[in-house]
């Protein structure tokens, strides 16, 4: 039960930084470095004791920092989520099955829900919230 509070005020708070990274008045560091630090927080609070978490927070602060608009020529939400994905990589070393089932959870939610969602504000937010629910689930199977 403990598990779910956590999985809904820690979704809360990625969308929360997610929207005001792109919002206007907002730094797009809110998103960058707002999502990292609670995906790590979440996942210490699941159990990751880590150095690994260090990592983590850096690769995907560097997977927020861009859409792929430099490779791909438009904002290419499914890469995006791939590489939000990866991220988790150092603390999920071993783990393949897992580390596979985020990368692409990450890749097929961020890509479709950004093309399915119109309203700009629910679209950053969702993007982002499903963060915390993708990760979570795996620890809380187990």
């Amino acid at each position: 039960m403990v598990e779910l509070l956590y999985c809904i005020v820690f979704s809360f708070l990625c969308g929360l930084f997610g929207r005001m990274g792109g919002a206007k008045g907002y730094n797009t560091k809110f998103r960058d470095m707002g999502i990292p630090a609670v995906c790590c927080l979440y996942a210490f609070i699941l159990g990751v004791h880590s150095w690994w978490l260090i990592l983590t927070f850096g690769l995907m602060f560097a997977a927020l920092t861009t859409y792929w608009d430099e490779v791909f020529g438009y904002d290419n939400f499914y890469f995006h989520g791939f590489m939000i994905g990866l991220s988790f990589a150092p603390i999920m070393w071993g783990n393949w099955l897992d580390l596979i089932f985020i990368t692409f959870a990450c890749c097929f939610w961020m890509g479709t829900w950004s093309m399915i969602v119109e309203n700009v504000v629910w679209e950053e937010f969702g993007r982002y919230a499903a963060l915390p629910v993708i990760g979570g689930f795996l620890w809380v199977i187990r």
